[in-house]
């Protein structure tokens, strides 16, 4: 593949990975996944040579709630492979 093929693919492949980090609930979960976003979306700006689209932080992070959280960890408590096995072995 020639340079410029392989350029074009690049940044083919670099806004697709920026689509999937502006997917809801993945760039608006927490303040990190926001700035990861926009990090994303200013070099993309630059290779482009193009302005950024920024976007501003949501009202509300939608990042997991506590019971979330908790069930995640009682799931992986179970799981034989990280911890108890809920099988009746003994």
């Amino acid at each position: 593949m020639s340079s410029e093929k392989q350029v074009i693919e690049n940044l083919k492949v670099g806004n697709e990975m920026l689509a999937v980090q502006g997917l809801d609930g993945n760039w608006d979960s927490d303040p990190y996944m926001y700035g990861l976003y926009n990090g994303m979306e200013f070099m993309l700006s630059l290779i482009e040579g193009r302005e950024p689209i920024f976007r501003g932080a949501p009202k509300k992070w939608k990042s997991p709630t506590k019971l979330q959280k908790l069930l995640w960890r009682i799931r992986r408590f179970f799981n034989p492979r990280y911890g108890v096995s809920s099988s009746n072995e003994q």
